[in-house]
């Protein structure tokens, strides 16, 4: 779920300032998050906490936009 700062492009022409930036860059938890998969593991415990899909559907589901719900099938979220 998480980016390293070391899969972060390196080049080896970068300036001080440049690898400077880029490490301070990627030690902030925002910019070393997957979005997609952040998204994914708290929408499958709420999921789980709710005792499973079929009962998230039936108490939360329900209430959401069905286009929102099928973006998150088109991202492979749910």
């Amino acid at each position: 779920m998480y980016i390293q700062p070391d899969d972060a492009n390196t080049d080896e022409d970068a300036s001080p300032g440049d690898i400077r930036r880029s490490k301070l860059m990627y030690s902030d938890v925002v910019h070393t998050v997957n979005l997609g998969e952040f998204v994914k593991y708290q929408l499958n415990s709420v999921i789980e906490k709710c005792g499973g899909f079929q009962a998230f559907q039936q108490e939360w589901l329900i209430n959401v936009d069905e286009d929102v719900t099928k973006a998150f099938a088109e991202l492979s979220v749910m």
